[in-house]
This record gives structure tokens, sequence and C-alpha cells, in this order.
């Protein structure tokens, strides 16, 4: 996307949230049908005990690409400003491997609300260690600083696109930022030809819309088609504002990896897990695969080791076996569509993987149908 592109797109940004807001005792009405649901959620997940299951298989998974690769991953960190939307900055993090050989596939990640460009650090040190770089973004607005000012707008941005906007236009920016460098420690090391997302809860949306999601008011113009692969973590059926699931997903541009658990509720109550397999089964033009952890809850695929929101911890048992799965799904499908391993591919589709998964996971893998 160009200059240009890009501004008109921020430009139709306030278009858009007028017409979202313009009816206020509409927007009382939905917010009040909000909070009956989030309570039927929490009855409802206390009525079948959210609990994780007594029996659930804790041991880690010895496949090698759950281990730590070859490369010690480094890091470095810069600010980019966009001079298109007014000069917003967009930090970031990346994690390179050390004394690669060659140019490394990219890697970029979306973290979810209320997190940093150090969210989701244990993936991107992994793959890096596996030689690829991770690059992840901050989006203001969405991070911690707009967390800890009014929480609320986090929820907004799943549920507007008009206030979910920057950040998806972060993603665009950024992936023109990598094809502009032409020095320095990031540019020597990335092959710019090898690019693909991945993303947490609200970084899953953003993923899934990088990847072609078409969204009401932008139809597929957030999108970067020239990327090669998407992970979503806890992937999201589109809220109202954003579309509808029949339409949504009709045009995607790149294979996707859905990975989510049976206890992945929505946090803001939107939703309840079994929702979040919707985008896969929507998807039918591009390949696609699907995992579900049972008993991995919504913080389980944010890859902190210890999950906390608010003083409560999320962490159970099985967490580092499901954080294993994690990573060895993960390596595997970007090792296919950002090097083009087909032996990843084979393990994906042919059994390799949906070996190591315990008794009550789920693992789906479906080709691209025409």
């Amino acid at each position: 996307m160009d200059v240009r592109r890009r501004r008109m797109l921020v430009a139709s940004l306030a278009a858009i949230t007028v017409s979202a807001c313009s009816n206020g005792a509409r927007a009382d009405d939905v917010e009040m049908r909000r909070e009956r649901l989030r309570e039927a959620l929490r009855q409802r997940r206390e009525a079948r005990g959210s609990q994780i299951p007594v029996d659930i298989d804790t041991t880690r998974v010895a496949d090698s690409r759950a281990q730590r690769g070859p490369f010690t991953p480094i890091q470095i960190e810069d600010v980019w400003s966009d001079a298109a939307r007014g000069g917003r900055t967009v930090p970031w993090r990346a994690y390179l491997p050390q004394n690669a050989r060659g140019l490394s596939p990219v890697v970029i990640y979306s973290h979810g609300g209320g997190g940093t460009r150090a969210s989701g650090a244990s993936y991107g040190e992994h793959i890096a260690s596996h030689g690829f770089v991770s690059l992840h973004l901050q989006h203001a607005g969405s991070d911690r600083d707009a967390f800890r000012n009014n929480p609320q707008q986090i929820s907004e941005a799943a549920r507007n696109p008009a206030q979910g906007a920057p950040r998806f236009l972060d993603v665009l920016f950024a992936y023109q930022q990598l094809q502009g460098l032409a020095d320095g420690t990031l540019a020597s090391a990335i092959d710019k030809t090898a690019v693909g997302i991945a993303g947490h809860s609200l970084g899953a949306i953003t993923t899934q819309i990088a990847a072609g999601q078409v969204v009401t008011g932008f139809e597929q113009t957030l999108a970067v088609p020239a990327l090669k692969g998407a992970i979503a973590l806890s992937p999201s059926p589109p809220r109202a504002l954003y579309g509808d699931e029949q339409t949504a997903f009709s045009r995607m541009f790149m294979p996707l990896f859905h990975m989510t658990g049976t206890l992945d509720d929505a946090p803001n109550g939107d939703f309840e897990a079994p929702a979040r397999r919707i985008p896969f089964d929507r998807i039918s033009n591009v390949d696609q695969w699907l995992m579900i952890l049972e008993g991995a809850n919504h913080f389980t695929f944010g890859g902190d080791s210890n999950p906390q929101l608010r003083g409560q911890s999320f962490g159970y048992p099985a967490l580092p076996r499901h954080h294993d799965l994690i990573k060895v799904g993960a390596l595997a499908f970007w090792r296919w569509t950002l090097k083009r391993d087909a032996n990843e591919r084979a393990f994906l589709d042919r059994g390799g993987f949906q070996s190591l998964l315990a008794r009550g996971d789920t693992f789906e893998a479906r080709g691209a149908r025409q």
C-alpha cells in the first residue's frame, strides 16, 4: 500500500466512527445485551466447570521442534514513524538468530489487547533459535498504556473496525518498512520475500485481516496479500460491525493455522470457546490447520509461562506441554510456508503432528477447495 492509499484509509475512519456511534440509545441497548451475555457465559462456565480435567496429560513434548534451536537469539529494538498517519509511532522489537547463514524468513507478531512489543517473547526467542526473525510490533491505542487508561477501548477495537483500523494499518506499514530497509542489522538479516504474520487475541483478529478477512467499510484494503502464511492464536469470528461470517472469510490470501483451546472464551464475554473455530469452518480457498487443546484457556496462547490478569493466575499443570505443542505446530508451519520444506507439510498433514496430541485434543488439516 502506498502513502496515498494509507491516507485515504485514515481519512475514512472518522466517517465510520460517526456512523457506528450515531444512535446513542442503540449503543446503550447493545451494551446491555453484552452485559447479559457476559453474565450468561459466567453462569455457563460455573455450571460446566471451567477446571482443567484432572487426567489431562502434562508430559512435555519430546519432538525436537519444541526444543531450543541451534542459534542464540539476539534482540534489537527501534521505533518507526508513519508520516502518512500523522507521525503515528510503531515501536518494535526483533528477535534474530545470531550467526545464521544467509537471509532469514520473517514473522511479524501482533500482540493482544493490553500488550507491548515484549509480548510473545517466548515465541520470538523460539523461532529465532531455529533460524527465523520475529518482529514484534506495539500498537498504540490497544497496548498496555491504553489498557491502563481505559480497558474498554480494547473491547471496542475488537468490536468496531474503525477503532481497530490503526493497529491493522500498523501491519501494512511494518511490511512496507521491511521491504524498504536498505542497511542495518535487520536489513542484513531478513529475507524480504518470505514474510508471515502471527498474533494472539486482538492480534489474531489483526492476523486474520492481514490474511484477507473482509471487513465492512474496508473490504480487503487492510490485507497484506504478499504475506506467505498466518497463525491465529485464539482466532475470532467477526463481530457485528466487522461483517458476517458467511462472507468475511470468502477470499483469503494465504495458508492459516488456527490455534485455540476448549476454555478459550472471549475475555470480554462476546462468545464462548467453540466459536473460535468459525474462521476455520468458513474458510475454503486456502490450506489451513486447526488445533484445539483440551483445557487450554485464552491466556495459554499469549505464550507466558505464568499468565496473569489483574492478579489472577491462569496457569495450570499442562501449560508447559501446551506451549510445546504450539511451538511445534508453529515451527512446522513456518518451515513449510516460509522455507517451502515439504517434509514439514507432510508432518502436519500425514499424522506426525497429530500423534503428539493428547486424548481430548483436536487437530484438523484441510486443503484448499476452489
